[in-house]
């Protein structure tokens, strides 16, 4: 992506979330707050809502997963696995500013299995385009770390992303702060 240094970006990200205590573990305001940002950069960007997975490791445990009868930590009895990413310009790349978190998401996994998920792959954020794109039975059969696949639901995309949670205003000022920090950033 052209104008921006997304390395600078995401320090400002992560600083202004934990900052704030925002929960950055709600893909779906991550990728809310991401999107906002590179709009208000004149970047072509949208919001994409579905299921995802990431290939960690080399083991067969080694797969984290946001798909349909996933292990989920939810309080919400019929709460469903999804991820939530931006895809940005006409390729569609995929930028996933979650990435960071696989080796947390792996300790909660491990904590309700019992297995044990090495990490060797856990980028800061991911931005990939979309040939690069593994299906679930590729990763699975795969013994290869730093492979991952992202579907967009339709159906998910519209009854989740103009929920009330992610208000404006809310995300206009977590964008606020996150470009004060990044334009500081980029001043140095």
């Amino acid at each position: 992506m052209k104008n921006i240094n997304l390395n600078a970006l995401f320090e400002s990200y992560l600083e202004t979330m934990d900052k704030d205590r925002i929960e950055t573990n709600n893909c779906i305001l991550v990728a809310h707050v991401v999107n906002s940002i590179l709009l208000k950069q004149n970047i072509n960007s949208e919001i994409a809502i579905g299921y995802a997975c990431w290939s960690v490791g080399t083991g067969n445990n080694d797969i984290l997963t946001h798909l349909p009868n996933s292990t989920t930590h939810s309080d919400e009895e019929n709460s469903i696995m999804i991820h939530a990413w931006v895809e940005v310009g006409i390729e569609k790349q995929i930028l996933d500013f979650t990435t960071y978190q696989f080796r947390k998401k792996a300790e909660i996994l491990d904590a309700i299995d019992g297995l044990i998920t090495n990490i060797e792959w856990c980028p800061n954020y991911l931005l990939s385009g979309q040939d690069k794109l593994k299906s679930l039975r590729e990763i699975q059969q795969s013994e290869s770390a730093g492979l991952y696949g992202y579907e967009r639901v339709k159906y998910y995309e519209d009854s989740i992303i103009n929920q009330s949670p992610y208000s404006e205003s809310r995300i206009n000022k977590i964008v606020k702060d996150i470009l004060a920090l990044y334009t500081k950033s980029e001043k140095r």
